[in-house]
């Protein structure tokens, strides 16, 4: 509590979050960074308004930043597409995702973010209709994420689930 009101996390990230936007004039990586994992916080705390402004933030900074003048940094670009679908926006999050997804097969072929990247655009893909795009992205996605050392078996079960929902979908049980 502070001077009697209880204080939540959510109000702590997002202050940390307003702060990091001012933070590390010099070290534009540092202060990237920062709002980064501040927007990606805010969103699994269910704050999407504001992790979807704070992980903009991030990406614009890092779009000026060497190395990823194209796309900012992967982490940075799923967390925004994952929170643009959250917020009814699945063609923005589309946009996002599809560069990305092309960037991580060039140069990171195994990467767990690839893995997240098409299960979420699969997912995406399978919701809209496009059943056999979408069963294909999250079968390779979760093909990746399950090949991964160390990934919580929610993880794990979650694209499962979505994998399963896509198959109900497209009237196939697999």
């Amino acid at each position: 509590q502070a001077a009697g009101k209880p204080v939540y996390v959510a109000e702590l990230v997002a202050l940390g979050a307003t702060r990091a936007g001012q933070a590390f004039p010099d070290a534009p990586e540092s202060r990237a960074e920062l709002l980064s994992v501040s927007g990606r916080l805010l969103a699994t705390l269910g704050r999407y308004e504001h992790a979807e402004r704070t992980l903009w933030h991030a990406h614009s900074i890092e779009l000026g930043l060497r190395g990823w003048e194209e796309l900012g940094r992967p982490e940075t670009r799923l967390a925004l597409a994952s929170v643009l679908r959250d917020r009814n926006r699945p063609t923005e999050a589309g946009q996002m995702l599809g560069p990305l997804i092309e960037h991580l097969r060039r140069e990171d072929a195994g990467s767990m973010v690839l893995g997240e990247a098409l299960v979420l655009d699969g997912a995406m893909r399978a919701r809209a209709g496009e059943h056999d795009a979408g069963i294909g992205r999250l079968q390779e996605g979760l093909a990746l994420i399950r090949g991964r050392p160390g990934v919580p078996s929610e993880r794990i079960a979650d694209s499962e689930r979505q994998l399963g929902e896509a198959l109900a979908r497209a009237g196939r049980f697999e």
